[in-house]
């Protein structure tokens, strides 16, 4: 019903807390078609990081209100210090990556990985 209205900003409190991998999928899809379409701006407060990773472009840092970080989503995932001190854990695919370093070190997706592993193994040949 929010919608209706068509509003300019949309602001969303865990929009997926308690919701399946199906049924958060469905509900970031249409948020991101919003924000696409409707050039409707998102900002959403979320701490699950794999949401954050597959959805957001741009993230804010906060811990104990202070701003701690804005930057690109995998920049700031791959910043131990300012995750430390928001006691955050990347995604698992990024904490890989920056473990593996070199290729993969960018890898934030199972199909960049892919391309990593592939990329090495052909290199090895």
């Amino acid at each position: 019903s929010l919608l209706v209205v068509e509003p300019e900003i949309l602001i969303l409190d865990e929009p997926t807390t308690g919701l399946d991998y199906k049924e958060c999928k469905q509900i970031m899809d249409a948020v991101r078609e919003l924000n696409r379409q409707k050039q409707v701006t998102v900002v959403m407060v979320c701490h699950d990081m794999e949401v954050v990773l597959d959805y957001a472009d741009r993230v804010l840092v906060m811990a104990g209100g202070t701003l701690l970080a804005d930057g690109e989503t995998r920049e700031i995932f791959r910043n131990e210090v300012v995750m430390r001190r928001a006691s955050l854990i990347p995604p698992q695919i990024t904490g890989l990556a920056v473990r593996l370093g070199g290729r993969f070190y960018y890898a934030d997706t199972v199909e960049e990985m892919v391309d990593a592993l592939e990329f090495e193994i052909r290199k090895a040949e």
